[in-house]
């Protein structure tokens, strides 16, 4: 057929026939005589060649160009890659390329492929300067450039998968992120973080005090001071200043060396327990008399004023004060803790008793008014002959000489006793003449002794009624009866 020929009115066409093909070619001479030849033309198939999918990879990586379909293989530019002339080269492009792949079958058929390599920039990863810190400090770690981070070393980092993890300093250590754009594509970068040492600091051994005292605080460190909470505290700016808290304290000293770096420690004030002396209460005694103090519930004592107390280092000596006296306890506790209480010993007067009526005599059958003051209750004894033993004036009258006890009792309740003799004279006998037998007209001396006034009645036929020897000549039988005055003024009756 002619349509594939090039020219087919010339000896030596070009063909170019889609599939195997019988070109028929015929040849006239001069005399016009005609010959026929035939040739086939056999078109093998082009070789199926892939060059393999495009590709995206990030700059710097490597791919593999998987090239398949042909016996032997050219590729286009070679330029970033690791052979151009085998089936599978591998490529690393620094920018986006297209290679074209000539492949080359057993026939001697060629046929070519492409494949687009496309380079991503790699994102711009910063790990932030590097920085300088003290011990402890709060480091704050800042990466940037991309879409996804990745931290190592991990030890001591807040988080490891976000931008800004916050790191407590330790030690010096450098800190790689791993920054990843949208492409997938990762770039590294490397901060040092310089980790200056923490000053030497020692604020002292925890301490206990007793309530309302003080204690030395002992710091220690290489640097300026700087102690925590200053409100008890006498200088907070020096190593040993003075602490003088109101309850259980914790005090910080906080040390800063020339680098600015600082260093804290701590120490404990306790508060031993508030163990309170307690005294009994206030009372009142009698002059004269003694009472027990009592404290409680210490260990030692100590009592103040000591010249009228059994033991002033008893819990509970014997106090004898003359006048009223305030007594001061101060004790320590097992902690050796001290504290004061006081007690109040009123001293009351003893009635200042009076007597109207002192040591006294009476008469037989006779009475004495007895009479005191100074009291607010009188109690007399023995109470027989008394007519009243609560009356501060009762009336006595014994039948024998008595001794008689008074204790009289203040409006304080004390009491003071005193005695009152009472004496009972004892009878005199007058002796009288006993009875006689007269004659009418015979006369008798009466007589009497031992007084010193004499009474005789009746006075009819007596000459000398008041003497001691009348003379009585009665004209019938008639009994004379002598009233005498005796020698202790006593009425004596015969």
């Amino acid at each position: 057929p002619t349509a594939t020929v090039s020219n087919p009115a010339i000896a030596n066409p070009s063909a170019t026939p889609v599939n195997t093909t019988w070109y028929t070619v015929n040849i006239s001479d001069v005399t016009g005589c005609v010959a026929t030849d035939s040739v086939e033309v056999e078109v093998f198939n082009l070789p199926n060649l892939s060059a393999g999918p495009d590709q995206t990879i990030c700059a710097g990586d490597v791919t593999s160009l998987p090239g398949t379909g042909a016996l032997t293989y050219s590729w286009s530019p070679a330029t970033g890659l690791s052979n151009p002339n085998v089936a599978n080269p591998m490529a690393s492009p620094a920018a986006t390329t297209t290679y074209t792949m000539t492949g080359t079958d057993a026939n001697g058929c060629s046929k070519t492929d492409e494949v687009t390599i496309t380079v991503n920039p790699l994102p711009n990863a910063q790990a932030g300067p590097d920085q300088t810190v003290c011990q402890r400090d709060i480091v704050n770690l800042s990466a940037s450039g991309g879409t996804s981070y990745s931290w190592s070393p991990t030890a001591g980092l807040s988080c490891t998968n976000c931008p800004n993890p916050i790191l407590v300093a330790q030690a010096s250590n450098n800190y790689v992120v791993q920054v990843t754009d949208n492409n997938g594509c990762i770039d590294v970068d490397t901060t040092r973080i310089t980790v200056l040492p923490a000053p030497f600091v020692e604020a002292g051994n925890d301490t206990s005090i007793c309530p309302s005292t003080s204690a030395q605080l002992n710091g220690q460190g290489a640097g300026s001071f700087s102690w925590s909470p200053v409100a008890s505290l006498n200088n907070p700016l020096i190593a040993n200043p003075v602490a003088t808290p109101t309850g259980d304290t914790y005090y910080f000293l906080t040390v800063t060396d020339a680098n600015g770096c600082t260093n804290t420690d701590s120490v404990e004030v306790v508060f031993f327990p508030n163990s309170q002396v307690t005294t009994g209460p206030d009372t009142a005694i009698c002059e004269g008399t003694s009472i027990q103090l009592s404290a409680s519930p210490m260990n030692r004592y100590q009592w103040t004023p000591a010249s009228s107390l059994s033991d002033p280092t008893a819990s509970n000596p014997v106090a004898s004060p003359s006048a009223t006296t305030t007594f001061t306890v101060v004790a320590n506790d097992n902690n050796g803790c001290a504290s004061s209480a006081t007690q109040t010993i009123t001293v009351n007067p003893l009635p200042d008793i009076q007597l109207a009526v002192a040591d006294t005599s009476i008469c037989p059958n006779t009475g004495v008014q007895l009479s005191a003051a100074g009291g607010a209750l009188y109690s007399w004894t023995p109470t027989a002959g008394l007519s009243d033993p609560g009356s501060a004036n009762p009336m006595a009258t014994p039948t024998n000489s008595t001794l008689y006890q008074l204790t009289v009792t203040s409006a304080q309740d004390c009491t003071a006793d005193t005695s009152l003799l009472v004496e009972v004279l004892p009878v005199i006998p007058a002796n009288v003449t006993p009875p006689v037998a007269l004659c009418p007209g015979e006369a008798v001396t009466l007589q009497a002794e031992n007084g010193i006034d004499y009474r005789w009645s009746p006075g009819a036929g007596l000459i000398g009624r008041n003497t001691a020897t009348p003379t009585a000549s009665p004209n019938q039988t008639t009994t004379y009866t002598l009233v005498m005055l005796d020698t202790n003024g006593c009425t004596v009756e015969d």
